[in-house]
């Protein structure tokens, strides 16, 4: 895969799982579904706003073989924000996005030819990352706050502007990330490159401005 032009450091219901509850106790306990809420570590969080941007066609080696789009959900509100995620997803094929299921991909360690052969005919996600409030103070800190994610799935249905996106992830930090979200997703492709940003936000409100330049991190095939 082509070396990353930007750095990250910069920027439909779950499927319920069953966990066994005790030794000898045959008895299942369902997860909770999500509507719009996102979980994390036994804590649920209501879910406010999504947007979403396009990165365009990328590929593995010299070929393009992949289309790009950037995708946020956030509980953020005028007062608040407590926890926000961030995929960098990756669909097959190179004319436009298209919805589905995908795995996430750890490219670390591999040659072009390998990452070719491991995810060349996949719907992908990677350098994805969970911002979380870690100082409680009620803002998120895109540098110092994100904690990437390391496995998972996401499942992401609808038409544009309106997105289902569920997702059951694992985090560098060992702990899970579940969330849900269906409504329209703020499509800021026109603003990204904006000389400002929240001039030019016509229609998404400060708090996706704020996650604007961490959401222009995305990786580059």
């Amino acid at each position: 895969m082509k070396k990353f032009s930007l750095s990250f450091k910069l920027l439909t219901l779950l499927l319920c799982s069953f966990l066994t509850v005790s030794c000898g106790d045959d008895d299942e306990e369902e997860l909770p579904s999500l509507e719009n809420q996102l979980e994390y570590d036994t804590t649920i969080y209501d879910l406010t706003i999504g947007a979403t941007a396009d990165l365009g066609p990328v590929g593995f080696a010299s070929n393009d073989t992949h289309y790009g789009q950037v995708f946020l959900v956030t509980d953020a509100t005028a007062s608040k924000e407590k926890v926000t995620l961030v995929f960098y997803t990756f669909s097959l094929g190179t004319s436009n996005f298209k919805p589905g299921r995908f795995e996430y991909a750890n490219l670390a360690g591999m040659t072009a030819a390998q990452q070719e052969t491991a995810y060349g005919k996949k719907n992908i996600f990677l350098e994805s990352a969970f911002v979380f409030d870690v100082n409680d103070d009620d803002e998120l800190d895109y540098d110092n706050e994100a904690i990437s994610i390391t496995k998972g799935t996401l499942n992401i249905s609808g038409t544009a502007p309106d997105y289902m996106l569920d997702c059951d992830v694992e985090l560098e930090n060992g702990k899970r990330v579940r969330a849900q979200y269906t409504g329209e997703f703020i499509d800021i492709t026109d603003n990204i490159g904006d000389d400002d940003i929240k001039a030019n936000m016509r229609k998404a409100p400060s708090v996706v401005s704020r996650a604007i330049p961490f959401m222009l991190r995305a990786p580059k095939f």
